[in-house]
């Protein structure tokens, strides 16, 4: 009992860290309209930050790639998740250009075929 009671009490007299976990650049070709790009805290390599993350957490939040997160993982420590007000948002646009990009690549490739070949 006593040591639930201190775990307790610590966890309220210490706020939760948050971390942003995120694609790094080299995973994700297009990201969220408006990401800037920070390294990763752990490996350096180099992330996305949605401005919805940018807004819910801030700039001075530490940001992890996927990979260092699923080392971080693997230490069995518990992890709670939450998705920055408007992230969903922002992954409908992005699908949207991405959609749109595809639609154009379609209508290129269709536009270079001889006729015959469309048939």
């Amino acid at each position: 009992m006593t040591k639930s009671r201190n775990s307790k009490q610590r966890a309220e007299r210490e706020p939760e860290e948050r971390i942003l976990v995120s694609m790094r650049v080299e995973d994700q070709v297009i990201p969220a309209p408006g990401s800037i790009t920070r390294p990763c805290d752990d490996c350096g390599r180099p992330v996305w930050v949605a401005p919805s993350s940018r807004r819910h957490l801030g700039d001075r939040c530490p940001v992890i790639c996927m990979a260092c997160h699923r080392k971080r993982l693997s230490t069995g420590e518990p992890v709670q998740y939450e998705l920055a007000p408007g992230a969903v948002e922002e992954a409908r646009a992005t699908v949207g250009i991405i959609d749109h990009l595809i639609d154009q690549m379609v209508a290129d490739i269709v536009r270079g075929r001889p006729k015959e070949q469309m048939d």
